[in-house]
């Protein structure tokens, strides 16, 4: 077979491959999904209203950014090419973002895990639920604690894992109606209960910051779908959470904000910022939202591959909003080209992002729609050193602090 034979054939692989890359993320009517507060996150099934993922002119205009790092002439809303803020790992506890006004268990009781045990004196669950009042749980232990059950947070409360390498397993986190929470340096990893998340935030918690944390399931691998769910949950009118610093790994849909159940003058009220978190080897959902507001800057999706049918990097419907700015998509495989699109309603503003390819889509969708930023934001340009010290920095990586 001669090369101009071989180069034919490759051609019309690739091109019979491409319709499948285009299915949408239509799982969401398993009966299981999306935890089990959750039900079914897609009920409008995609292929009935939207046949095409993209619009019509889907490759045109913005979706396929030439300019990755233009001067941000037509901005007037956040900084230019010279105002980025110095590029330097942050560690600092005083936060930002929609969440900034976490203070967790600040001045509170300071309560120290000495054992990884599931229940009983000295755990993790012992401190949580015995906590009244603002409280710190510090750890003297490193090690796995494999939860039996899925642990509730209360509101005013700090787990900080500073200095420690402390791995939640097998059940996580579920906030309900709480407030004013901050988990530090924490890893979760492979949740093996049925439609369980790392973190599930519900029923209009607010105040929450979730910072350089790491969150992984490869023990789970291959997937098996539903088990584990999202890595976090952000659902029911919960907002006013940052999300930063954190590291995702391994895992299929990574994070949900809105429910497919919940009415959106609910969900409207969700606001999370998203910010220099490192997404890598992870299938769709960087995030998915619905209704609410997400301000993603800074942020490296690279990879997302596990199903060619239905995967993407950020996704926004139903009259979600996204600020995207400054963030780096990076995609080995033409056939997963779809880095940012919207679809029924959703809404998405780019802004200086870069794509490492020039066939990674980052659609545009009424962006004069988009809210603008409610606070200042160090925004770093999106470089390779900016990815770099994701690589190095984002995670459970937090040294212990001066006590």
């Amino acid at each position: 077979m001669n090369y101009r034979t071989m180069r034919m054939l490759m051609t019309i692989c690739l091109l019979l491959a491409l319709p499948l890359a285009c299915g949408d993320d239509d799982d969401d009517n398993d009966a299981a999904d999306d935890d089990a507060d959750d039900l079914d996150d897609d009920t409008v099934d995609d292929d009935q209203t939207d046949d095409d993922a993209f619009d019509d002119d889907m490759l045109d205009d913005d979706a396929v950014d030439d300019d990755t790092l233009d001067d941000d002439a037509a901005d007037d809303d956040t900084g230019d090419d010279d105002t980025y803020a110095p590029l330097e790992p942050d560690y600092d506890t005083v936060f930002d973002g929609f969440g900034r006004d976490a203070t967790g268990g600040a001045g509170g009781d300071v309560r120290t895990v000495t054992s990884l045990d599931d229940s009983g004196p000295g755990t993790l669950r012992d401190l949580v639920t015995g906590a009244t009042g603002p409280t710190i749980v510090q750890f003297a232990v490193d090690g796995e604690i494999s939860l039996q059950s899925v642990l509730d947070l209360p509101s005013d409360i700090t787990l900080d894992a500073r200095g420690r390498d402390v791995t939640v397993t097998d059940n996580g986190f579920r906030i309900l109606a709480q407030t004013n929470i901050v988990l530090m340096n924490l890893a979760f990893r492979d949740m093996s209960t049925l439609g369980a998340d790392s973190i599930q935030i519900h029923e209009g918690s607010r105040d929450i910051v979730i910072f350089h944390c790491f969150f992984d399931s490869a023990g789970m691998m291959p997937f098996q779908t539903d088990l584990p769910d999202e890595q976090i949950s952000i659902i029911f009118g919960s907002g006013d959470i940052t999300i930063s610093w954190c590291r995702f790994t391994n895992h299929d849909k990574v994070l949900l904000f809105g429910n497919g159940d919940a009415p959106g003058s609910v969900d409207k009220d969700i606001r999370v910022t998203l910010h220099h978190n490192l997404f890598e080897n992870t299938g769709r959902r960087h995030p998915y939202l619905r209704y609410g507001q997400v301000d993603l800057y800074n942020n490296v999706i690279r990879n997302w591959t596990w199903y060619m049918d239905k995967t993407y990097g950020t996704r926004s419907e139903s009259d979600g909003q996204i600020l995207a700015e400054a963030n780096w998509y990076a995609q080995n495989n033409p056939l997963y080209f779809r880095g940012a699109y919207a679809r029924l309603g959703g809404k998405i503003k780019q802004l200086n992002n870069v794509v490492t390819e020039t066939w990674i889509a980052l659609e545009e969708s009424r962006p004069d729609e988009v809210f603008a930023r409610p606070y200042d934001a160090a925004v770093n340009e999106p470089t390779a050193d900016m990815v770099t010290m994701l690589e190095q920095h984002a995670g459970n990586t937090m040294p212990a602090p001066a006590r």
